[in-house]
């Protein structure tokens, strides 16, 4: 606006030259008059000629009223009592801290990063109603207050190893306020600090909780070692038991085949001796005799009373 103020005073300005020499016949007059209505006039076209670097965008203003209208990168025409104004679409990045307490009334120091990305079709909506520090008005307070609420719903230990679960609940809270400004944005919380009395309480807390769990493993290990060690005995135990079954089984089976064949054997000879006794005759008897005599004579005989010598009456 001023550059086409300027403009239009110098061309008013050349314009009052030539209109004297006119009347004083100054042909002087007239060449400067002419010289100052030319470069007015170029001041008032170059009043009407802005550009717009890469990455930018460009909001255009008319008397400071924001026009709905967003400008490209590049050289951009307009009326010239109309402004340009340039706000950035790169993607920035900013790093805070603070200090908030958590549910268990613990003070929590905590730093984290933010990388915001402004849209270009929402820049003029952002300059008319927030400005140029819209990260200092909108995106700075508003995740501050996400990071201390979420801290304020845990417990401080939870937040050593919840910190990336945290992190996200934060993320969804940011980008649904980005989303109402056009803005794009990740939050990346980089630490949590606790105040040094904290900080040795959990460690010796960790300290406490990993020795008792080496004395529950230590004791596991034992009991299963017991466990093993009477599991081996009840199977020796019982293997053993089993063979003295088996064997005594397998003596009464050996006991019981024997007096079976004895009592067959018995049966066989009854059987032999009851066929032999019913196949004799005295003759076959008799024949026996013969066949089994030595031809010797015997020396007593036998009656009913005492035995008799036999008189030998070999000459």
């Amino acid at each position: 606006m001023m550059t086409f103020v300027l403009g239009l005073m110098i061309v008013l300005a050349g314009a009052g030259l030539i209109a004297l020499s006119v009347t004083s016949r100054k042909s002087r007059f007239m060449m400067i008059g002419i010289a100052a209505a030319a470069a007015g006039c170029l001041v008032i076209f170059l009043s009407c000629i802005s550009t717009v670097p890469t990455g930018h965008t460009g909001i255009l203003t008319t008397f400071g009223k924001v026009e709905d209208v967003s400008l490209p990168n590049g050289v951009n025409v307009h009326a010239p009592w109309q402004n340009v104004i340039t706000m950035s679409n790169k993607e920035q990045k900013h790093s805070g801290s603070g200090i908030a307490f958590s549910k268990d009334i613990q003070e929590v120091s905590y730093s984290y990063t933010i990388q915001h990305t402004l849209q270009s079709g929402s820049a003029p909506t952002i300059y008319k109603n927030v400005g140029q520090e819209y990260y200092d008005v909108v995106i700075h307070p508003a995740v501050n207050a996400i990071i201390k609420t979420y801290i304020g719903k845990a417990n401080a230990e939870s937040l050593i190893v919840n910190r990336e679960a945290i992190t996200d609940d934060v993320n969804r809270e940011a980008a649904l306020i980005g989303e109402q400004y056009g803005i794009t944005m990740t939050v990346i919380i980089d630490n949590f600090d606790f105040t040094d009395v904290f900080t040795n309480a959990v460690e010796a807390k960790q300290v406490a909780e990993q020795e008792k769990l080496r004395a529950q493993t230590e004791q596991e290990k034992l009991t299963m070692e017991a466990q093993q060690k009477a599991a081996r005995d009840k199977i020796e135990a019982e293997s053993s038991a089993a063979i003295a079954k088996i064997n005594a089984e397998a003596d009464l089976e050996v006991q019981k085949i024997n007096a079976d064949a004895a009592e067959y054997a018995g049966q066989k000879e009854a059987a032999v001796n009851q066929a032999i006794a019913a196949s004799l005759t005295p003759e076959l008897v008799a024949y026996y005799e013969i066949m089994q005599w030595n031809g010797a004579l015997p020396t007593t005989y036998m009656g009913d009373g005492e035995g008799v010598p036999v008189l030998d009456v070999t000459p």
